[in-house]
């Protein structure tokens, strides 16, 4: 679903109840939050939310457990949840210009395992 380059303040709720959603692209708005009920995307691989005003990921982004690209860069994000480890099918980290100050670990140590397991984990910060 392509909803880039709108004026969305919010990502509309009817989004979240999509089961079979693979992709969501709302790149180029006016997001500040993101619901909690993006972990309800149990069918998507592939978030852009890039170029938006978005300060928190919510630790619910765990539970999209399919994704295996995500774009948040250019927002104003601080940190990124713990949770955001869990995505263990996670293959591309897009945080450039953002404001964090720090990673945390379990996201680290994922990206650890899969180098060891030969699989790749691409960081973008």
């Amino acid at each position: 679903m392509n909803l880039a380059e709108n004026k969305l303040h919010q990502v509309p709720h009817s989004v979240f109840r999509l089961k079979s959603l693979i992709k969501l692209d709302v790149a180029h708005n006016k997001l500040v939050t993101l619901s909690s009920a993006i972990g309800r995307l149990r069918s998507v691989t592939e978030i852009n939310m890039a170029a938006n005003c978005l300060e928190e990921i919510p630790k619910e982004i765990g539970e999209a457990v399919t994704l295996r690209k995500i774009d948040f860069s250019n927002n104003c994000l601080r940190n990124i949840p713990e949770e955001a480890g869990s995505l263990f099918r996670l293959r591309k980290l897009n945080l450039n210009f953002n404001k964090l100050t720090q990673i945390p670990s379990k996201t680290i140590k994922e990206a650890k395992r899969k180098r060891k397991k030969k699989k790749r984990l691409e960081f973008i910060f």
